[in-house]
């Protein structure tokens, strides 16, 4: 044990901006390359922090929490969406975005340096606790944070085999969620396991309130990991009474009686607003109905693997099931089990496949960290300081590659991104001058990467980008008539929508086939038939023909967005519109238009 809590500071600040520079490395990368060329946007790696980025403008602009997000509604609608509800990290953000200026866009760094920083902290300290190890706990933050892609299967490990390609690496970092929730998290599991070893019940008490509020935080954060975490603490009250025996009885009472009540006071209106969700957004959440067993997932396996492997060395007299490090460990194990197969009780799974990368393969991996420890302790205790050193130094390196293959990976996205950054801050100067306000703003987008990211830098409105359903709940005749008009005047015919539907997945699948082309996503995808296809170019073919003035009325757009370098054809939407001023940007112009009279 260490008293020298200056030295441990020291490990611990270390941990945590070991964890900044891999988080920030994306950027500083991007940005030296672009150079002379940058226009100020911030690097993403993750398509799903469009999405978040886009309402998280929205509220710094000061729109209602429940406004219409991209018509830019006033009044809030009636109902919640899953970003309403999980409102903490927005308002966070917000608030800090607000006091020094910055938009959605620039604030995704700044979150990349403090809650990067918070988590290897969260992280360090967790593990201190544990094993009273500074070294350890320095390798251990390190050992969780890098190899936690690799534990979700997906990595440059998995690429350097030739297992296929990945998405993305260190995906706790993803903005905003989960990476604000991300250290929090870990404050529960800290909080969970003070309790357990307190020996004074003021201790107890005190470490169940925190544990409540971090929980409380995660319930208005992030879906995956409240309910994960709510799965962890069952499994650590189902196992204490066999790993404290009699003394489980009376601890469980001082931890859970504090805990509820707290939770129960917060979490009542977060259930009320669950139940004023807009019912569309279960099927864009790809809500799926089954009692299918899981196993044969990484993590899973994983899970059973640490079960298994601690049983046996409680067995050999190695490990002790009366200690709490084997609580924690076994409840660690069970995790995984539990939040791939509730649907065998519940018949309902939400889209599982994020637990495995966002919350099982960290908590698989502190039980990995846990039993080493536990079974080397004396060793660990009298390795050389400057052994450790190295084995985080290497850990640092390997995290380092990683992310530097991420910025590599998606640097034109990047590219694509920045140069659009342009047209949106115009498109923002002009809607704030009030001519073009609100509805008046709408774009239609003839680029879908500058569309999609628009609404990152303004809450302006745009006829269509895939993310709109997500955030606004649309039905599947308004999301069709909005997809289909912005095809329309891009003169896309239904050739070219057969020609993509068959090569799924694109675009065109995930709008109109749905997120299912994606197999990760659901444990029993559906399969896309030829009828299916068919179907879906017919109902186009015959969108084509009943086209009018009424529908092109009610999608009305003022402005055209257009990439120069791309092919564009403007046949159909000169039909109904005239272009009659143009601004350029870069590779991109800025037709402003207004309808034709076709009566």
């Amino acid at each position: 044990m260490t008293n020298n809590w200056k030295s441990v500071l020291c490990f611990a600040v270390i941990a945590g901006f070991a964890v900044v520079l891999l988080a920030i490395i994306p950027q500083i990368y991007f940005q030296y390359h672009r150079s002379e060329n940058y226009n100020g946007s911030t690097f993403l790696y993750n398509g799903d922090e469009v999405y978040y980025a886009s309402y998280l403008q929205f509220i710094i602009d000061g729109r209602p929490r429940k406004g219409n997000l991209v018509v830019g509604e006033e009044v809030p609608q009636g109902y919640e969406t899953y970003f309403s509800i999980q409102f903490i990290p927005a308002y966070l953000v917000a608030l800090f975005s607000k006091l020094f200026g910055v938009s959605a866009d620039g604030s995704f760094i700044f979150l990349s340096v403090i809650f990067g920083f918070l988590s290897g902290l969260s992280v360090f300290f967790f593990f201190l606790k544990l094993t009273e190890n500074p070294y350890y706990s320095l390798f251990g933050t390190l050992f969780l944070i890098v190899f936690g892609s690799a534990a979700a299967g997906i990595s440059l490990l998995k690429e350097a085999f030739g297992l296929g390609p990945s998405p993305f690496y260190l995906t706790f970092l993803r903005r905003y969620v989960p990476l604000i929730s991300f250290p929090f998290v870990f404050l529960l599991i800290y909080s969970v396991w003070a309790a357990m070893t307190a020996i004074v019940i003021r201790s107890i008490r005190i470490n169940s309130v925190i544990a409540s509020l971090s929980f409380c935080v995660i319930v208005y954060s992030y879906f995956y990991y409240w309910t994960g975490m709510l799965a962890w603490l069952l499994c650590v009250l189902c196992l204490l009474p066999i790993c404290r025996g009699r003394d489980a009885r009376k601890r469980i009472k001082l931890f859970v009686i504090p805990f509820l009540a707290i939770t129960a006071v917060f979490c009542i209106p977060y259930c009320l607003m669950l139940l004023n969700r807009n019912a569309l957004s279960d099927n864009s959440m790809l809500l799926e109905h089954t009692r299918t067993i899981v196993l044969l997932r990484p993590t899973v396996l994983v899970g059973i693997g640490i079960i298994l492997s601690t049983l046996f060395f409680v067995w050999v007299k190695r490990l002790r099931l009366n200690q709490p490090t084997t609580l924690f460990v076994l409840s660690f194990g069970f995790l995984p089990l539990v939040v791939f197969n509730q649907q065998v009780l519940t018949g309902v799974a939400i889209q599982p496949y994020h637990y495995e990368r966002y919350l099982v393969n960290y908590t698989n991996l502190a039980a990995v960290v846990i039993i080493i420890f536990e079974l080397y302790r004396g060793r660990i205790h009298n390795m050389k300081s400057y052994i450790w050193v190295l084995f985080s130094l290497i850990l640092f390196a390997w995290g380092v590659a990683e992310m530097h293959s991420s910025a590599k990976k998606f640097y034109w996205y990047g590219v694509e991104r920045d140069n659009g950054s342009i047209v949106s801050k115009r498109l923002r100067q002009i809607a704030n001058r009030g001519a073009h306000s609100k509805q008046a703003a709408r774009t239609l987008n003839f680029d879908s990467i500058q569309g999609a990211n628009q609404t990152t830098f303004a809450s302006t409105d745009v006829l269509w980008a895939e993310h709109l359903p997500y955030l606004l709940g649309m039905s599947e005749v308004e999301k069709r008539q909005r997809y289909f008009i912005n095809l329309y005047l891009q003169d896309k015919s239904e050739d070219w929508i057969e020609q993509r539907l068959e090569n799924c997945p694109n675009e065109p699948c995930r709008v109109l086939i749905g997120q299912q082309v994606n197999r990760t996503l659901m444990i029993n995808p559906p399969t896309t038939s030829h009828k299916t296809v068919n179907g879906l170019v017919a109902e186009y073919r015959e969108f084509l023909k009943n086209i009018n003035q009424r529908l092109i009325e009610q999608n009305k757009v003022s402005f055209v967005v257009v990439r120069e370098r791309s092919k564009n054809s403007f046949e159909k939407l000169d039909m109904w519109y005239e272009r009659y001023k143009e601004e350029k940007l870069g590779n991109y112009s800025i037709y402003f238009v207004r309808l034709r009279n076709h009566y």
